[in-house]
């Protein structure tokens, strides 16, 4: 993420904030979060979001996941954010 003052990043899924685990990691990489789900299953299934913010605005995307199996870890990407007036209307 990046922005000006650096936006605080949270993600979450079905509405619980995630925290970096041995089966989840959270990472900063350039102006990305990366979420990366390892050996996801389906237990891993529902809505994820990320939330960015600091005092000149708000962004927020989310998707919903479907895992029908085992499989390698899956990544999960949030955009950049510049300031609350770069925001989409």
């Amino acid at each position: 993420m990046a922005g000006e003052p650096e936006p605080k990043v949270t993600w979450f899924k079905d509405g619980r904030e995630l925290c970096p685990t041995k089966h989840v990691g959270i990472k900063h990489e350039k102006d990305l979060c990366v979420l990366t789900i390892f050996q996801a299953g389906p237990e891993d299934s529902g809505e994820y979001v990320c939330n960015s913010h600091n005092m000149l605005g708000e962004a927020t995307t989310k998707t919903l996941l479907l895992v029908s199996g085992q499989y390698k870890p899956l990544f999960l990407l949030c955009g950049s954010v510049q300031s609350a007036s770069s925001r989409p209307k």
